[in-house]
């Protein structure tokens, strides 16, 4: 391709870039991966039994990229940082756009081929990578809200619908997934408060953590990986009494309930983070 975005942790390549990094081919980044599940035959009948929910296998895709330099040794240099991608020990951040806006993979570089650079201050490599989610991910979203705090009421006499006086905090986020793939949630609960719910209206979903989260201190509850955590170290998993962890399907809005246990300190949030999802 001629146009494009892609950048693979700090590293940045745009196509058509005629100095520094560039790239020229994103083979398999939209392709649909296989399904998991096979067909059992029908020992007397035509056809196969019904395979059931076509779980997906995580993605694998390639990207061919250049570097245009202005001495040879500028461009090993380049080569070198490349290959540290591989240094990695966690997953990178694969993000490209092409066409259809900017859509972010978490990946392992699986290798790095490089032919022979001659002495070249152009040179070229093959970058394989695997996603072991199989879905790309849109701009995240993010929705923030206090403690709920009654309001004044409604207006009197009363009429259909309701007129709300005014005042007031629900303590709920709505967060809707434009995707075509269900999508994960990232739930941070800023302290303090003697414990914590979290409730999904639409299903009944609960999150509930029977735990102290001192002022200053914050705990994420992540739908993707089942696990609570306590300021990004601590797994706080074992504190929790409900468990319901939360996805929204495709096309769909979910309203967030966020209910403090005992005593408030301080000013406590919850943040809801999610972003839409694509096969």
């Amino acid at each position: 391709m001629s146009t494009g975005y892609l950048r693979l942790a700090h590293l940045e390549f745009h196509g058509g870039a005629r100095e520094g990094w560039g790239f020229s081919g994103l083979d398999d980044w939209l392709s649909l991966t296989a399904a998991k599940s096979t067909g059992s035959p029908r020992p007397t009948a035509h056809g196969s039994f019904d395979p059931g929910r076509p779980w997906r296998e995580s993605a694998a895709f390639s990207v061919k990229v250049h570097y245009l330099g202005s001495t040879q040794e500028e461009a090993v240099l380049a080569l070198r940082e490349l290959t540290a991608l591989g240094a990695y020990t966690t997953l990178i951040e694969a993000t490209a756009d092409v066409g259809d806006g900017r859509m972010t993979r978490q990946v392992q570089v699986a290798n790095i081929d490089i032919p022979d650079t001659h002495g070249s201050d152009t040179v070229e490599a093959t970058v394989y990578m695997l996603a072991p989610d199989p879905f790309a991910y849109g701009a995240e979203i993010v929705q923030t809200v206090g403690v709920p705090v009654a309001g004044e009421g409604v207006a009197s006499p009363l009429i259909d619908p309701f007129q709300e006086v005014g005042g007031g905090n629900p303590g709920r986020v709505t967060v809707t997934n434009a995707g075509s793939a269900p999508t994960t949630v990232r739930i941070d609960i800023a302290g303090g408060v003697e414990g914590v719910q979290v409730q999904v209206v639409e299903t009944g979903e609960v999150l509930r953590f029977d735990r102290l989260i001192p002022d200053g201190a914050v705990v994420q509850f992540d739908s993707r990986t089942g696990r609570a955590t306590l300021d990004g170290q601590s797994d706080v998993t074992g504190f929790m009494v409900y468990d319901d962890w939360p996805q929204i399907p495709p096309q769909a809005t979910r309203t967030f309930q966020f209910t403090p246990l005992g005593a408030v300190t301080g000013a406590p949030t919850m943040t809801v983070r999610t972003a839409p999802a694509y096969f």
